[in-house]
């Protein structure tokens, strides 16, 4: 197993639930641990957050994520780290 997996600028939206998927689809054999590494979002909205953290619900690994720029777009940080 590798140590470890990073991923980012993966601007969710709201059409992007398959190609979230995809992307981690393997990831429980393949690392330890998961690193999302910014821009997790389009324009930092609630709803495209929901769409990457409904993807990630059968991921069993632990994830470390940072915000980048994108997810300052909308000032809705706060409700973003609830």
């Amino acid at each position: 197993m590798w140590p470890g997996a990073a991923a980012g600028d993966i601007h969710a939206g709201p059409a992007d639930g398959d190609r979230v998927r995809e992307a981690f689809a393997r990831v429980d054999d393949q690392a330890d641990l998961i690193l999302l590494a910014g821009d997790l979002t389009r324009l930092g909205t609630e709803q495209e957050l929901e769409v990457l953290l409904d993807e990630l619900d059968g991921v069993n690994v632990p994830r470390v994520a940072v915000l980048g720029n994108h997810d300052y777009e909308s000032d809705r940080v706060a409700a973003l780290l609830k």
